[in-house]
């Protein structure tokens, strides 16, 4: 879904920057680089983890996705992240950044800040950027969610022990404009 947002045309490379990729799952890299990130796809089939998904990456395994990951240490410093989404944003005509936000960890962290939030949002158009909020395991509050959909950002949630829900479940929340 996200791809396709992302990458309204073949030529589109997506510029996914993970934040603290080190207080998330450790599937979160190889998913957001369009990777497998198990041994069995979505229908079964055995594959290999960690190599391209064709429908992501073409038959012939162009990369459409770069994903560059940022330890949760180097998101401490909130200028970091602005200056590096700013890096990607203005690096070539033809790419879309997704900026993958961290909304409290297994260790109860977040990054970045609210406020850095809202100015790399308005400093970009959603044309060049989309912000996707990792919120697997549902440690944050309805406000949060409705305040994140508000701002026409995606959210990521998983089941968990505390939200309840099958064991590798996950859906992603949408705002209302890409809704059917």
């Amino acid at each position: 879904f996200l791809t396709r947002i992302c990458l309204p045309r073949a030529t589109t490379i997506l510029k996914n920057l993970v934040l603290a990729a080190d207080e998330a799952a450790g599937r979160v890299f190889n998913a957001a680089s369009g990777f497998h990130f198990n041994a069995k796809n979505i229908r079964g089939d055995d594959v290999i983890k960690g190599t391209p998904i064709p429908d992501l990456h073409g038959p012939t395994g162009d990369k459409t996705i770069e994903c560059i990951d940022v330890s949760f240490e180097k998101c401490q410093d909130e200028a970091y992240i602005e200056e590096s989404v700013d890096r990607l944003v203005n690096h070539s005509g033809d790419t879309h950044v997704l900026l993958h936000a961290l909304d409290t960890s297994k260790l109860g962290n977040r990054t970045p800040s609210h406020d850095c939030l809202n100015r790399i949002e308005q400093k970009y158009s959603k044309e060049a950027l989309t912000i996707l909020i990792d919120a697997c395991q549902f440690r944050m509050s309805p406000w949060r969610i409705r305040d994140h959909i508000k701002r026409g950002r995606h959210i990521t949630i998983t089941g968990s022990k505390f939200f309840t829900g099958p064991a590798f479940s996950g859906a992603i929340i949408v705002p209302a404009c890409f809704r059917a």
